[in-house]
């Protein structure tokens, strides 16, 4: 029997291919595979050039289960437009489609129970309980939600900057190290670049560490920006855990995403507010990628039991895999 995991995002699609005791014979790499951003046929093909450059490596014609965690499944429609599309690809038996999030959730964990909060220019959280069931929460986009994401932190301190500018707020050294960042000499050409240059959420989420860095050395506003987004990232938490009726029960937390780089200054008041509602639950390194995850899923689907051997065997041939 065989099996594939396959992570799609809005930069690449990555596919590995396992036998049953979960070593990886073979991986793939091609383009997106978000159909917002490429459509529907650049995403099947996509996803279609991966899992076959995978089955081409282990040299295999016919694969059991295969799950794909994608990027861009935010609603039902979403789902139902992709998985009819998924359900055509002829390379696997059995097909299953989950949002990104859950597959980021079944690698941190190793397909165990828990909470998998990701942030990096977005933000979104995810969990499964003891009883197998899943939530997704957060994830809308940077108009409608991201809150606590690395794009969020970046625009409440321009925001705090401008408001600085206007003396609605005290003087920050987000000013003179937004700027500097910014390459631009004043305040006022921040609101050229974001509105006329229109550079988009990449570059505003790019900006975070200078906040960060702000934080970091003392800067009371940037330190509010950093509390608030810990804070925010803390609700995704929790709602997946009042969801998935977990507060009163222990369970772990994977952090994943650049936005975490800022370490205790965000982890820490993020952990004490996750405790008010949900004692028992503690922080955990990411054990495996997204790409396992899905490979989990896969195996899970196929019947495959998850013992230690599996996961062992997993992280020990993904040696070779650009995850």
């Amino acid at each position: 029997m065989y099996f594939v995991g396959v992570d799609g995002g809005a930069t690449k699609t990555l596919a590995i291919l396992s036998d049953k005791q979960g070593r990886i014979l073979g991986w793939g790499l091609s383009g997106p595979s978000n159909y917002h951003q490429v459509g529907v046929e650049g995403a099947i093909n996509a996803i279609n050039e991966a899992v076959t450059k995978a089955m081409s490596m282990a040299k295999v014609n016919r694969v059991n289960v295969m799950c794909c965690g994608l990027a861009g499944i935010d609603t039902k429609r979403d789902y139902e437009i992709m998985y009819k599309h998924i359900n055509s690809i002829e390379l696997a038996e059995k097909k299953i489609l989950v949002h990104d999030a859950i597959i980021a959730l079944m690698g941190a964990t190793a397909g165990r129970p828990g909470v998998v909060v990701i942030a990096g220019t977005g933000s979104v959280a995810a969990g499964m309980n003891e009883r197998g069931e899943y939530t997704r929460v957060g994830g809308w986009g940077p108009i409608l939600g991201d809150e606590g994401s690395a794009y969020y932190i970046a625009r409440e301190a321009l925001a705090a900057v401008l408001k600085s500018y206007d003396g609605r707020e005290e003087e920050t050294m987000l000013t003179s190290e937004l700027l500097k960042a910014m390459n631009l000499r004043e305040v006022e050409d921040i609101v050229n670049k974001i509105y006329v240059e229109k550079v988009g959420v990449t570059y505003i989420a790019s900006l975070a560490p200078v906040v960060t860095k702000c934080a970091s050395l003392g800067d009371r506003v940037a330190l509010r920006i950093i509390r608030r987004a810990a804070k925010e990232l803390a609700e995704l938490i929790i709602a997946v855990a009042k969801k998935l009726k977990m507060t009163e029960y222990e369970f772990s937390i994977a952090l994943v995403g650049g936005v975490f780089k800022a370490g205790d200054l965000i982890i820490k008041p993020l952990y004490e507010e996750v405790k008010r509602v949900a004692p028992k639950a503690k922080i955990i390194e990411p054990m495996l990628p997204p790409c396992a995850g899905a490979l989990i899923m896969a195996l899970r689907e196929g019947g495959i039991k998850i013992e230690q051997n599996v996961v062992t065997n997993i992280k020990n041939t993904l040696k070779n895999v650009p995850v």
